[in-house]
């Protein structure tokens, strides 16, 4: 087995993307997605998940969603060669024996991961992506549907406020990290524990009608569909989302902001007796 770098694959290459994560990282839902572009044209996907679990890392959900993918070319019947992708250098790098796999919880993942590898009699490559190139088994592992992974892949189609950030309304840091997120498209949960206002801004008081007209109804409708209810912690998070729309991510990834911050706080609760 060996590191693949970029480049284009010949004829009769089969192709399998994987990602998996622990949201939180660690102990949180284990999510893993694969998915497949064979040589003969048909594509698959497959996804999983289990509950939080103080076992539950960043790395174990990426074996766990390449041991998902091996097994599946493997039950399939398919003879490679296979070409296996993923954002994880660690997890790439172990498999192809040039990392030593130092940590207990990932020997057993590792080794069974190798034995199915081996099955396969034209072999396994492996190459390292970036993030943004891993869209698909992202959104897979993430729990999201296929809709919005392609909602994520295509620019053209987010949806932001209705009114955007005046000019110098966001400090120049915070509107940096903004702008790659939107370029990005998606949002990791380490990036949304990262990306904060540094206290009260020209956004923080805003609520109500005036919150509501500077959205939109498309973005505000979204926003109430990820936190519906008429509960405390519903009202929060919709204008939590509404206000980092507001200072100019897309709405998607504002939803999925104020849910980050809705899990650290019900966290921070729970260790407290809360």
């Amino acid at each position: 087995m060996s590191v693949q770098e970029n480049g284009g694959e010949p004829p009769g290459v089969d192709m399998g993307w994987f990602d998996g994560s622990a949201d939180p990282n660690p102990g949180g839902r284990l999510g893993m997605g694969w998915h497949f572009a064979l040589s003969d044209g048909m594509t698959l996907s497959g996804r999983d998940e289990r509950p939080a679990d103080p076992s539950n890392t960043n790395n174990v959900g990426e074996y766990g969603a390449l041991i998902h993918l091996l097994e599946a070319y493997v039950g399939m019947g398919r003879a490679g060669p296979l070409l296996v992708q993923g954002d994880s250098e660690l997890i790439i790098r172990q498999m192809a024996g040039e990392y030593a796999v130092r940590s207990p919880g990932l020997v057993a993942l590792n080794e069974r991961a190798s034995a199915l590898a081996r099955q396969i009699a034209g072999g396994v490559r492996f190459r390292w992506i970036r993030r943004e190139q891993n869209r698909l088994a992202d959104a897979l592992a993430s729990g999201r549907t296929l809709e919005q992974a392609q909602e994520e892949r295509d620019p053209a189609r987010f949806v932001y406020a209705q009114t955007p950030p005046p000019e110098g309304a966001v400090a120049a840091a915070l509107a940096q990290s903004i702008a790659a997120l939107n370029a990005q498209g998606t949002i990791s949960f380490k990036e949304g524990m990262r990306l904060r206002t540094g206290g009260s801004d020209a956004f923080s008081a805003v609520r109500g009608a005036a919150l509501v007209e500077r959205v939109g109804a498309e973005g505000m409708a979204r926003i109430a569909e990820a936190f519906a209810g008429e509960t405390d912690d519903a009202r929060k998070q919709r204008e939590s989302a509404a206000r980092w729309a507001l200072r100019g991510l897309a709405i998607h990834l504002a939803i999925r902001k104020a849910q980050i911050d809705a899990e650290i706080n019900a966290n921070m609760r729970t260790r407290q007796g809360r």
